[in-house]
């Protein structure tokens, strides 16, 4: 009796102080962006891009490098928010699909609930700014077309 007891109590306290050490981990944020520094640039610019043209034009602003900037100036990039803004309306996270310290790969769905793969890399180094966003179309048995923002 006396050991079915011992036993009980070092179950619960397995069951209770895992989820307990689980908790300090970092974890996905309530919208399930990981909670890297790929996942938090990657969910600015998807919230930029749902509040408008005046805050994504913030958002680039504060969160593409300069290379990026350089390559592809702000003008270029408005343009290509314009087009993307009136063919999918907003975007909603559906789904990460890989997610590493400098880049993550993520499923967004459009208002028409179509789903785009996006693409946003960061700086090697410090401060770890984006340095390409990209999304895959076409995507038909391995060929497809990339472009990047």
């Amino acid at each position: 009796m006396r050991n079915t007891m011992v036993w009980g109590c070092v179950l619960a306290l397995m069951l209770t102080a895992a989820p307990a050490a689980q908790a300090g981990a970092p974890g996905p944020d309530r919208e399930g962006w990981p909670a890297t520094r790929a996942g938090q640039l990657a969910h600015r610019w998807v919230a930029a891009f749902d509040a408008g043209e005046k805050e994504m034009k913030a958002c680039l602003a504060d969160v593409m490098s300069t290379t990026a900037l350089t390559k592809k100036p702000m003008l270029s990039r408005v343009e290509r928010y314009r087009d993307l803004k009136e063919r999918f309306g907003s975007l909603t996270l559906v789904s990460v699909d890989k997610s590493e310290a400098t880049s993550i790969e993520v499923t967004l769905a459009a208002a028409d609930l179509s789903s785009h793969h996006f693409v946003f890399h960061l700086e090697a180094k410090p401060p770890y700014k984006l340095e390409q966003v990209g999304m895959m179309e076409g995507m038909h048995a391995g060929i497809g077309s990339f472009f990047h923002h």
